[in-house]
């Protein structure tokens, strides 16, 4: 068998032993551990150790007989099976980390988020500060290039609105 196919069974979860012992599964058929142990380089103390994770890993079959015998799953089945294997382990993963470190993130989101509006035409701009005005609640910071008094004159009642929420605002006049 190529070191190619050897090393991609490799990367899909399976160990040098195992690698060993499902390719000659697949080029001899049905056989017992003995028969794995001496053909796949395999230390007999270690050999059914090495067939249950492959059995466990949905790599292989057992058949319950005496001796008992190990027939390979397609190689088809068998990918299939580790990758539901790593999709199912791959989210438990993610729910874990996301469980634990979505919290602190928040805690930070929370403490630096601005939001920065560039607005341009007069409808566009009363529509936004009225949204503004209504749902402030700690402070709000206006840059306007420059302001004609009726227009300031038309939110003078969304100012007392402001003042009456205890909004906490900062009109900063000036040419940007």
């Amino acid at each position: 068998m190529s070191e190619k196919i050897k090393n991609l069974l490799k990367r899909v979860g399976l160990t040098d032993y195992e690698v060993n012992a499902y390719i000659i599964l697949l080029e001899k058929g049905a056989l017992t551990a003995k028969q794995i142990s001496y053909g796949a380089q395999i230390p007999f103390s270690k050999v059914y150790q090495v067939l249950n994770s492959l059995e466990k890993k949905g790599w292989i079959e057992v058949s319950r007989k005496r001796p008992s015998r190990y027939m390979p799953k397609s190689p088809e089945a068998a990918l299939k099976a580790a990758r539901v294997f790593f999709e199912n382990e791959w989210l438990q993963i993610e729910k874990a980390v996301a469980d634990e470190l979505a919290p602190l993130y928040e805690k930070i989101k929370s403490k630096e988020k601005y939001d920065i509006w560039i607005l341009r035409g007069l409808s566009n701009i009363v529509s936004k500060f009225k949204e503004m005005f209504k749902n402030c609640q700690n402070e709000i910071l206006i840059a306007l290039p420059s302001v004609r008094e009726d227009f300031l004159m038309d939110f003078y009642s969304l100012l007392h609105l402001l003042l009456a929420k205890k909004c906490m605002h900062v009109l900063w006049l000036q040419k940007v």
